[in-house]
């Protein structure tokens, strides 16, 4: 467990933070956008802010996906699969169970080459003590 950060990403966090004044935990970089894991009650300090998101997807020149941290696992896989909502996250023996309400739900959570679940597994053993993911 732990972060650790290059370059390039250290740079990205500190213009995130200091454009919006809030704390980044994390910040990971995928083929199609960024995901900046930001530090519990500080999601909403940039979403009160009509339109700030696309500003900052306007300044980065890339798609942004927030996620707030919770120290709850469950929470945390919520806030990281939205704008998906699962049935239900159950954390049991070091395993996560994510409920998808529907076959479509559940290919979005799996994505194309597992490539959400992989990412999803990744990000939480980053945080978590955590052993696999399964959808259900």
């Amino acid at each position: 467990m732990g972060v650790s950060f290059d370059v390039k990403t250290l740079q990205l966090i500190s213009l995130f933070e200091k454009k919006t004044r809030t704390r980044v935990k994390d910040c990971i970089l995928t083929d199609d956008k960024t995901i900046f894991v930001l530090e519990k009650g500080n999601l909403f300090k940039i979403i009160k802010n009509k339109g700030s998101i696309q500003k900052l997807e306007d300044l980065f020149k890339f798609k942004i996906k927030l996620v707030e941290f919770n120290s709850d696992i469950t929470i945390f896989v919520k806030n990281f699969v939205h704008p998906i909502r699962p049935e239900s996250v159950i954390e049991e023996n070091n395993i996560i169970s994510i409920k998808g309400s529907d076959t479509k739900s559940k290919g979005l959570l799996i994505g194309r080459d597992s490539r959400n679940l992989i990412l999803l597994k990744n990000v939480l053993k980053k945080f978590f003590i955590i052993e696999d993911i399964k959808v259900v």
